[in-house]
């Protein structure tokens, strides 16, 4: 109806993660600004891999306060369980398994966020066979690794799905573009850091205003 009120441009609270942490205060930082999750890479070898000691030390700043997301890619079941118990961190996402191995860990008491990964040159959005949830959420990943690149998000000509965050090259300038999407969630990591696995809190800052601005547009 034309007397209705138009939907707004973003949901009232678009999910932000804040992945490839390594610093505790950092971490803080996030959540103080209004990062719902925080993620931190546990594979050794990457650019972004963090401690075992790195990991607690997030996971102790953002309890109660966010979700702390252990990432993995390729893992074994054998590390990721290793790596829960010695974090004590039980929200996962790995990286390049199959939905048997996702349901292992759930049977296991893990959180399992599913990733789902993208073409980056025609962002599609598959179908989730495993419905995701407020307490289960997935990601649509069209970043890799690095996280680098032109976004593809700012060209998806449909609305996401409920309870997924879309991951992909996504910075403080190309957000308000994104938001037009209005996605559930976003999932940033290269687009405010200052080298992988810091943060820059210019960055950092310019990306919650830039959100906070279009919630208020």
């Amino acid at each position: 109806m034309s007397g209705e009120p138009s939907p707004p441009l973003v949901p009232e609270r678009t999910r932000v993660k804040i992945c490839g942490l390594r610093l505790a205060t950092q971490a803080r930082r996030c959540v103080d600004l209004g990062a719902t999750h925080i993620g931190c890479v546990a594979t050794p070898g990457l650019p972004r891999s963090a401690t075992i000691d790195e990991m607690r030390g997030v996971a102790e700043q953002v309890q109660d306060l966010a979700h702390a997301v252990v990432v993995f890619v390729k893992p074994a079941t054998s590390d990721v369980l290793r790596v829960c118990t010695e974090t004590a961190i039980y929200h996962v996402q790995p990286h390049g398994v199959d939905e048997a191995f996702c349901r292992f860990l759930e049977l296991e008491g893990l959180v399992v966020y599913r990733v789902h990964a993208i073409d980056r040159q025609q962002p599609k959005l598959p179908r989730l066979s495993t419905p995701p949830s407020l307490l289960q959420p997935a990601l649509y990943d069209a970043g890799g690794l690095d996280d680098a690149g032109p976004c593809p998000w700012t060209r998806l000509q449909v609305v996401p799905p409920p309870f997924v965050f879309l991951r992909g090259a996504i910075t403080p300038e190309n957000l308000p573009l994104v938001l037009q999407r209005r996605p559930w969630g976003i999932d940033v990591t290269a687009g405010v850091e200052r080298q992988p696995g810091y943060v820059d809190e210019l960055r950092l800052a310019r990306l919650f205003a830039a959100l906070r601005q279009a919630r208020a547009g």
